[in-house]
């Protein structure tokens, strides 16, 4: 995963860095300060990092193609 794919990843979720980082357990500012990172190409994506973004995202995608139930207000 790149940089620029794990910071369309977030954006599509619609997450701020703040957000991401808490979701991925990182802690406080410095979790912030690694998801820039990573973002930037200044720190190397974890493996546990990447799993994770490819399942909130496939979450995310599923979630978007669910249809709404029929509405039974007859």
């Amino acid at each position: 995963m790149t940089p620029s794919e794990f910071k369309d990843i977030r954006h599509a979720i619609g997450w701020t860095v703040r957000e991401c980082a808490h979701v991925l357990g990182l802690a406080g500012t410095n979790g912030a300060d690694t998801v820039r990172k990573w973002e930037r190409g200044q720190r190397p994506i974890t493996g546990p990092a990447k799993a994770a973004m490819r399942a909130f995202m496939k979450l995310h995608q599923q979630k978007a193609t669910e249809r709404p139930p029929a509405s039974d207000s007859k």
